[in-house]
């Protein structure tokens, strides 16, 4: 999973089998190149290729980026530098210490190549502006040591910003922290397997960034914290597609028009169907329903119960959440009557959120209101249409399902950026343009290529494709309503003290 870069100080000899069993690849040394009492010893024998920081403390002259660069070729013919991408990478921190830090990039990059005799990676930190140099590296900087346990930093907010992060503007090496026993008195919240979620998550994100690279860089900002808190993690078994299940059963009745809105719904639990639909129009809206094929018998007789006059019903195998039904049965379905607008719902429960009841409530509520179902019987929309709140970036929970995204990637040859750059409907429940659903019809999906059922709340592929939704989607509008009724996903509510 990526590859970890880690900060290493100038006296410490870690362990490197220890290191390698952590999952690092290669040390990151902070060093001065002008500092003639910096000598080669310093950075040699650590057993893991290194990364190279310079730190600029005093203003660089032009005739000292030549000095400095010497002295870089010389290390790097003598050391086991890494190469990411083919190339030495340099990480430079103190570039408001150049002479002219707009312009000063590209005579830097000519001088150090020039010296090398091949092209290299130059990164400057991520809070400096210098043009011309291939892209930034960020660092963690911690919370000021208090002696008030209430003024204590809330570590959660780190994993917030990282569910929350956007898109890169350059090429990104993004950095986590774990904390050593003397900084953990700092925080409130602080845990392993926090730092793990944050871990994990980055490495995600980065490995997306780079097109899907295993080798896509994160840098741990710490070597004594990362032994504390990082442990193996068990290795994934391979999904083997289970191939016994029954086929897809239909039952319908009345003729559908594509002037009437369609209705989507995957009815898993019965009784929420039945409130659901009960106080719904039957005028111009058309149903489609599907449901665990053992329930087929029961979804029928409510159905004709509720006396709705236009109706497709699948029994379906239990598998793909409500995501496979939707594209297997329901959206082609509407999709050859040629409905011009939709809702799409699922009876959700959510029993791993202590407050999935009241948002699965708060979903209904804003899409099956008479004001947007009038909307929708009146007009089409340029898009698709979101509740309130629920409209957020592709990185939340991102290291859960990054590996079925990264299949998507490659197979459409999506950017990193624009990956990283989309949204996602958060709840899998929302209206609009049908045909901008379409395509999601190229992906040719079958129901084994879906994990069989085993309680999973994340991770899987109907968990992913409801992300690429919101990357094939060219529009995206949220309701009006009260975005604090969503949930806080990835500590999105999170703040330290001293922000309330």
């Amino acid at each position: 999973m990526a590859l970890w870069l880690c900060r290493l100080r100038s006296e410490e000899c870690p362990d490197v089998s220890l290191a390698r069993s952590l999952g690092l690849g290669a040390w990151v040394l902070g060093v001065d190149l002008l500092d003639d009492a910096f000598h080669q010893d310093h950075v040699m024998d650590r057993g893991l290729p290194l990364v190279l920081e310079w730190h600029l403390r005093a203003p660089l002259a032009v005739d000292a980026e030549s000095r400095a660069a010497k002295r870089f070729s010389q290390w790097l013919r003598a050391v086991d530098f890494l190469r990411w991408q083919g190339r030495p990478l340099l990480l430079i921190n103190g570039t408001h210490w150049f002479s002219h830090p707009r312009h000063a990039g590209l005579r830097l990059k000519a001088v150090f190549e020039s010296a090398v005799q091949e092209p290299i990676l130059i990164l400057n930190h991520v809070a400096e502006v210098t043009d011309h140099l291939d892209g930034v590296f960020e660092a963690v900087n911690l919370h000021p040591q208090t002696k008030a346990s209430a003024e204590r930093a809330n570590y959660e907010v780190f994993l917030r910003d990282a569910h929350w992060r956007k898109a890169p503007k350059a090429l990104t090496i993004p950095a986590v922290r774990a904390l050593t026993l003397a900084d953990q008195d700092r925080y409130v919240n602080a845990s392993s397997d926090h730092y793990r979620q944050w871990l994990r998550l980055l490495s995600r994100w980065s490995e997306l960034q780079c097109e899907g690279s295993l080798d896509a860089p994160v840098l741990i900002d710490s070597w004594a914290g990362h032994r504390l808190w990082w442990t193996q993690c068990e290795t994934p078994q391979p999904f083997v597609p289970w191939l016994n299940d029954l086929p897809t059963q239909l039952r319908s009745w009345g003729t559908p028009s594509a002037d009437n809105v369609a209705v989507l719904v995957h009815g898993y639990y019965l009784d929420a169907l039945d409130q659901m639909l009960d106080a719904l129009p039957r005028d111009k809206l058309d149903l489609y329903v599907s449901t665990p094929l053992r329930q087929l018998p029961a979804a029928t007789c409510l159905l004709h119960q509720q006396k709705w006059p236009r109706v497709h019903l699948f029994g379906v195998p239990n598998r793909g959440r409500d995501m496979a039904p939707f594209l297997l049965e329901l959206l082609p379905a509407a999709q050859a009557v040629g409905h011009s607008s939709f809702i799409k719902l699922h009876t959700k429960s959510s029993p791993h959120l202590s407050d999935g009841d009241n948002w699965s409530s708060y979903l209904l509520k804003s899409l099956l209101n008479q004001d947007l179902i009038q909307r929708l019987q009146c007009s089409t929309p340029n898009g698709l249409l979101a509740a309130a709140g629920t409209l957020v970036p592709i990185s939340l929970q991102l290291h859960n399902n990054a590996h079925h995204l990264a299949c998507l990637q490659r197979r459409f040859g999506l950017s990193g950026r624009d990956l990283l750059d989309s949204r996602f409907i958060a709840g899998s429940m929302f209206a609009g343009r049908l045909s901008a659903l379409t395509p999601l019809l190229q992906l040719g999906l079958e129901r084994c290529d879906f994990e069989p059922e085993s309680g999973q709340t994340d991770g899987t592929l109907a968990h992913a494709l409801e992300r690429w939704i919101g990357v094939v989607a060219t529009s995206i509008e949220e309701l009006p309503g009260n975005a604090r009724a969503v949930p806080g996903f990835g500590f999105y509510w999170s703040k330290n003290p001293d922000s309330l």
